[in-house]
């Protein structure tokens, strides 16, 4: 009902779209509570795969329920397996563009080509280095096992925002920007396009 009566999902792909993510978010509420979820996460601190284990839940579950999760304050991003961006929820200083394609560079991505290996490191917004995120990311199969039929692949990615007392315990952060467009990172292997902050442009 919610879906049907947005005006904002004025196409059917966009409300299809919707209505996945509302009954994946149903889901995942059943399997993990947020109360519970806050109590864990007070208990054995940010790391997904003791969550996951503690409740019995895949990891994107975790990632996904602790996006939720308003004290965290949490940006989360979800792709399938073309890349397409599925869910947005951006957060202060990390922003997924809407229409343009987003950063080749974000850990989202990998797990791609890595299906089940969880990501883990940091990374920082091109031109703004003292803005840095925490990341987890990872790509698990969505739907059932069948003969000779590739899985469908969806990859989940949190970034919360980093204190500065954790950001000596993890990698050198991976410099990203918002989109090609109006990235100020010059020679970049990933640039598909000039930026129109170049002086060049």
């Amino acid at each position: 009902e919610l879906v049907v009566r947005s005006e904002r999902l004025v196409s059917e792909s966009a409300r299809h779209i919707a209505k996945g993510i509302l009954q994946q978010l149903k889901l995942d509420a059943n399997d993990v509570g947020l109360k519970n979820l806050q109590y864990q996460l007070e208990l054995v601190g940010l790391d997904p795969i003791l969550l996951a284990t503690h409740f019995a839940v895949s990891v994107s579950t975790i990632l996904r329920r602790l996006g939720s999760l308003t004290d965290l304050n949490a940006g989360l991003v979800v792709c399938d397996r073309t890349g397409s961006l599925l869910f947005r929820k951006p957060t202060k200083g990390f922003t997924i563009p809407r229409f343009d394609a987003p950063c080749a560079l974000l850990p989202l991505f990998d797990g791609l080509s890595n299906v089940g290996q969880i990501s883990h490191g940091r990374v920082a917004l091109a031109g703004r280095s003292e803005v840095e995120f925490e990341i987890f990311a990872v790509a698990e199969p969505v739907s059932k096992p069948s003969y000779n039929s590739a899985p469908l692949i969806q990859a989940t990615m949190l970034a919360v925002p980093l204190s500065s007392g954790k950001a000596s315990t993890l990698p050198r952060a991976t410099e990203i920007g918002a989109t090609c467009r109006v990235c100020p990172k010059e020679d970049c292997p990933a640039r598909r396009e000039p930026s129109i902050l170049s002086s060049g442009f």
